[in-house]
Formats: structure tokens, sequence, C-alpha cells
């Protein structure tokens, strides 16, 4: 039987717990929406009506002129002495030139120790994750849609996860918890126990 940490409001992991988690635990974590874009529909989004569909770039609640506007990003990272940074969306994949260039500017100014992890849906544009790692991306969460929790062999981001496997990144799954589906759940972290995630959130 594997410890049970008991940790932050009421939570509790198994460790190790991911560098990400850690950083935002501590609040040193940039959050870059790097688009409001997304293929996906989940009915559980929290995005504001302000950034959900549109494509627009905020470091953490600061909007940026327009994706040239780095000196925003690093002002931010500045103020919050960030150690890292959440890259999000919308889903990313869909700007992922953009993704490439924001990680280069963050590296460039931080080095290659500022801890970068980026959320996808991973529906569209999935063949670039390998450009995206090579970047200097350090870590990328996956949310499959619920429908295939149970049954993620089925899943149209199966192919996608496993070239995030094939690549020197942390791959983990990123879900929320849903009353009325604790199969699926238990089912999807067994699914991705047995291929190699890393860590299911």
């Amino acid at each position: 039987m594997k410890d049970i940490i008991e940790w932050l409001n009421d939570s509790s992991y198994i460790p190790p717990l991911p560098p990400a988690c850690e950083m935002c635990a501590r609040g040193s974590k940039l959050v870059v929406l790097i688009t409001g874009l997304c293929p996906a529909n989940c009915f559980y989004c929290p995005l504001s009506f302000k950034k959900g569909g549109k494509d627009v770039i905020y470091a953490d609640e600061w909007k940026l002129d327009d994706e040239n506007d780095t000196a925003k990003l690093i002002q931010e990272a500045e103020y919050i002495e960030a150690e890292g940074a959440g890259i999000t969306g919308g889903d990313p994949l869909i700007v992922w030139q953009r993704v490439k260039r924001y990680i280069h500017v963050l590296k460039d100014e931080y080095g290659s120790s500022f801890h970068i992890h980026l959320y996808t849906s991973a529906l569209k544009n999935w063949e670039y994750i390998p450009e995206i790692v090579s970047a200097g991306l350090d870590e990328i969460r996956f949310h499959p849609e619920p429908i295939y929790w149970k049954n993620m062999d089925e899943s149209p981001i199966r192919k996608a996860i496993e070239l995030a496997l094939e690549n020197p990144v942390d791959a983990a799954i990123e879900i929320p918890v849903i009353p009325g589906v604790r199969e699926d759940i238990i089912s999807i972290i067994e699914w991705a126990d047995r291929i190699g995630i890393k860590w299911v959130n």
C-alpha cells in the first residue's frame, strides 16, 4: 500500500508530488493563458466569457496587448518571483507555435530550471508535441473527455499521449472529480498507471 500524504485544503496525494504542484502551492507558478480557443466543449470549463472562445493572452490576470507583448509576460513573472509557468487555455496546442515562442522567451530569461508545464485536450495539433518538448517543455497534462475515461484505448487522444511518452517530458492526466463517475475515474487511473503516465491529478 502506497503512502497517502494529507496536504493543503483537505487534499491528499501519493508521492512524489509534481514539481508544478509544489510551485503552485508556494504561489510561484506564473499562469499563462495563451489562448481562449479550444476544440473541446467541456461543460465544467472554468473560463470566463471574456476569455473562453477568444484568442486572448493573459499572464495571471494581466492581459497582454498581443502575442508580441512578451515584456509584460516577463514583468509579471518578476512581480510574483516565478519559479515556473503553467501554460493553459483554451487549448495551447491550437497556437502551438506561440507556445514554442513563449517557452523560449521564458527559458532564455530564467534558464532551463524554470519549470514549464502545459495543459491540453490534445484534440488538434498533437503531432507538434515533440517540437514543443524540444523547445523546453518539462511536463504535459492531458485532459481527456469524460466519455472516454472508462475506455481510454478508444480515446481520440490516446495517440497523443503515446507520442508524449516517447519524448523526454513528464506526462500526466488532469481531470476534475465529477460526482457519480467514481468507477470511470478509477478506470482512467488504472489505465494511466498501466501505460506509464507519471501523475493523475
